[in-house]
């Protein structure tokens, strides 16, 4: 019977956060349990948003699906970290931004988005990118206002509020300055070849992605049109973090899934071969069983 070996966080950007998701959850059992459970409902949510929204051709599950894959591809990913906890409150800030079309009172919404934005930054600072396409759809969907735009900066320092008042409350005095000096690093040139195949599929995906515009915006209502401008904001933003890691890790290249994951679904629904998606789906549950048992070095 094969023993269990816990999964050490290792992979965190910040020391803070290793040592309160370690105080709350001491046992990385049901830390990696948790982080699972998070992944599920992100991937739900993403669903939600890619059928409420019309951003797909169909009404499918393909997008949580293919998050899940992404999520899953390297153990280290399904252990509890920052970003695990910060793609939960994006995809939060993310569905109320695309949500104002057409009503008549946003104020709520836009106050939402900002919030959770604001969690979202909290937990790592790469989630201030998030901004981007915030402002975007917030320019494309409405007449642009400084009002509404303030009403998302009032929701995002309603939260950073929040946690100053628990720092101040509790004494714990050394979160600001861990979260100002992050430890993010440019990527080193000598991978393992299953890194280097692992970037080479994002790579392929971003690609996929960018050539098939025109195609995922054929024969869209205007504001579908504008959502799925949405995701390429933020897949343009986050481009960058597939230069860097932070501690030898590459958790932060959650932050890529939230659009890769609905583009790359749709690039699928679209394709006149349907066995293609099929056969690269099986091939990378392949990959991820292999990786995770380790039945096979790739190294």
């Amino acid at each position: 019977m094969p023993n269990f070996e816990p999964v050490v966080l290792t992979n965190q950007c910040s020391a803070h956060w290793e040592q309160m998701i370690s105080a709350v959850l001491p046992n990385t059992l049901v830390q990696s349990l948790v982080a699972i459970f998070l992944i599920f409902i992100q991937a739900v949510m993403l669903n939600r948003i890619a059928i409420k929204h019309r951003l797909t051709q169909k009404m499918t599950l393909f997008p949580g699906m293919i998050y899940i894959i992404l999520c899953s591809i390297l153990v280290e990913n399904l252990s509890l970290t920052q970003f695990t906890i910060g793609n939960f409150f994006a995809i939060l800030a993310l569905s109320h931004s695309v949500d104002i079309y057409k009503k008549f009172k946003p104020e709520l919404i836009l106050f939402k988005g900002g919030f959770w934005l604001g969690f979202a930054i909290i937990c790592s600072p790469n989630y201030f990118l998030l901004y981007i396409p915030v402002v975007g759809v917030l320019i494309s969907l409405r007449t642009f206002s400084i009002k509404e735009l303030f009403q998302i900066l009032v929701g995002t320092f309603t939260s950073l509020l929040i946690l100053l008042s628990l720092q101040f409350c509790f004494g714990n005095a050394g979160f600001i300055e861990t979260y100002l000096s992050p430890t993010f690093h440019i990527m080193p040139l000598n991978l393992n070849p299953f890194i280097t195949g692992y970037l080479a599929l994002i790579g392929l995906l971003i690609l996929m992605s960018i050539v098939s515009y025109s195609k995922f915006t054929l024969k869209k209502s205007l504001p579908s049109k504008k959502k799925i401008d949405t995701l390429y904001l933020i897949l343009m933003s986050s481009i960058a973090l597939v230069l860097l890691n932070c501690n030898e890790s590459f958790n932060i290249l959650y932050y890529l899934w939230i659009p890769l994951s609905i583009l790359t679904s749709m690039f699928f629904i679209q394709s006149k071969h349907l066995i293609l998606p099929e056969i690269i789906h099986l091939i990378l549950l392949v990959v991820i069983i292999n990786n995770h048992f380790n039945l096979l070095s790739l190294i």
